[in-house]
């Protein structure tokens, strides 16, 4: 998504000024990355991904996980004390909105693999490979 992120700690909410201490804290967010060109600012804490509760760092990458360059995912904020939806059009770690065949024939042969929003374990077979990176890339 473009950002960096970290859990919400007692004393990070009393420094910040957050009331509860909930969502995911961003301290920093990438020029040029899903989330700046979505709106999403520094110090801005993510509540929800698509409608699901993240309250730490790990949950909010295993939500985004689920997901593939070119999704949109609504992103709930809260900023200065009001929640806002954003959407945010996910990208590649290169900055693209699709996946290469290089990257395809990596996670081919890589242990985990990711088919839709399920993870599966294993090799896959080159068929399979392409059905997948035909879904990717739809």
């Amino acid at each position: 998504m473009g950002v960096r992120i970290q859990d919400i700690t007692a004393e990070l909410a009393a420094d910040k000024g957050i009331e509860n201490i909930k969502g995911v804290f961003i301290p920093e967010v990438v020029d040029g990355g899903a989330a700046d060109k979505a709106g999403i600012k520094a110090d801005d804490v993510i509540l929800k991904i698509d409608g699901e509760a993240v309250n730490k760092a790990s949950e909010l990458q295993e939500e985004i996980s689920k997901y593939h360059p070119g999704d949109d995912v609504t992103v709930t904020i809260l900023r200065s004390g009001k929640t806002i939806e954003k959407s945010v059009k996910l990208l590649s770690k290169d900055g693209k909105k699709e996946i290469s065949t290089e990257t395809v024939r990596e996670a081919k042969n890589s242990t985990w693999w990711y088919l839709g929003k399920h993870r599966t374990h294993g090799k896959i077979s080159a068929k399979n490979s392409q059905r997948c990176a035909d879904k990717i890339n739809r």
